[in-house]
């Protein structure tokens, strides 16, 4: 585990890089008990990590995520007319009040894949329908990972049997899990389409894989938006809302957004993430003591998310903070 400090300038000359535990994969997946001890302060504290993928004993995961990305890059080539489990840039809400978001995103679940007869093709254009090999491969690798970092929680919250955080998200059972490539529009002063909404993930560990800066974290102790920066050979992964309740609130989910990066102007921002989620009918309690399922969950975060004309309503289930105004300020650039 290493703990690291950026002294560098401050990214868009405003806001402090956070300093995150980094977490070795080969570590994670050995068990390791400083290791575990490690991931559970990491989660209790702001819910944010690095995870060092360049030393996984046997899988060559940063190599799957390259080639994801190269495939997202050809499929967003083509013209929209052709794209299918696709989303258009503009459709949510964005990082800067009243004005839409700044992202287009590919969306490959994971369950209903596997229901499709590896001799049937796939939805979607040839150039996802061919690397549907590719897609399974980096959703296994990638789902792994995700997985024993809940189990290492468990184990380190002392959740067993029936409370077991395990027997939420075990591999093939129906659950809103997917691959997601998004990519983000380049930023002019003035853009009408900017970032990604302040909120918290809605399920259990989101993995980031991306080159360029943007991603910000809300510092509850510091009071401030913070720069996560991406690291060769890393993601950053954080918790969802799902960890946190499951976990009876011990595990944080927090606030984050994704604000143009001025220091990469010419760059093409592409994040590769993958979204753990508990299986469809978990029940999880929110914080006002209402009882869901993860499938009921879901599906009224991802509704008030296309609810412009209620966002100011809505604000503060998505980012889980009442009353308080957390979009970007452009001035700021």
């Amino acid at each position: 585990m290493t703990r690291d400090i950026d002294d560098g300038p401050l990214a868009d000359g405003a806001s402090a890089n956070v300093q995150l535990t980094t977490i070795s994969a080969a570590k994670l997946l050995g068990n390791d008990p400083q290791t575990q001890k490690d991931l559970l302060e990491a989660c209790k504290d702001l819910g944010f990590f690095y995870l060092d993928c360049r030393d996984h004993p046997s899988s060559p995961v940063l190599s799957l995520v390259a080639e994801m990305a190269s495939t997202a890059l050809d499929f967003y080539d083509l013209p929209e007319s052709i794209k299918e489990n696709y989303k258009p840039a503009g459709k949510q809400e964005g990082a800067v009040k009243g004005k839409k978001d700044g992202w287009e995103g590919i969306i490959l679940m994971e369950h209903p894949l596997a229901q499709i007869p590896p001799e049937d093709p796939m939805p979607g254009p040839p150039v996802i329908q061919n690397a549907r090999g590719l897609i399974e491969a980096t959703q296994d690798q990638l789902g792994e990972m995700s997985r024993a970092i809940v189990d290492s929680l468990s184990r380190s919250l002392h959740m067993t049997g029936d409370q077991s955080l395990g027997r939420h998200h075990r591999k093939g059972c129906p659950a809103p899990t997917d691959l997601e490539i998004l990519k983000y529009l380049p930023y002019v002063p003035g853009s009408e389409k900017v970032g990604h909404i302040p909120h918290t993930d809605l399920g259990s560990v989101s993995m980031v894989f991306s080159d360029v800066g943007g991603l910000q974290v809300f510092h509850p102790l510091r009071k401030e938006w913070m720069f996560v920066p991406p690291r060769p050979g890393h993601a950053v992964c954080n918790l969802g809302d799902a960890m946190e309740f499951l976990s009876g609130n011990v595990l944080r989910s927090s606030l984050h957004r994704v604000i143009p990066y001025t220091q990469d102007p010419g760059k093409i921002k592409l994040s590769i993430i993958h979204f753990l989620r508990p299986s469809e009918h978990t029940k999880i309690v929110s914080p006002d003591g209402k009882e869901w399922t993860v499938a009921e969950w879901n599906t009224m975060k991802h509704k008030l998310l296309h609810e412009g004309g209620e966002m100011q309503k809505n604000l503060s289930i998505i980012t889980r903070r009442e009353g308080q105004d957390d979009f970007w300020r452009e001035q700021a650039v």
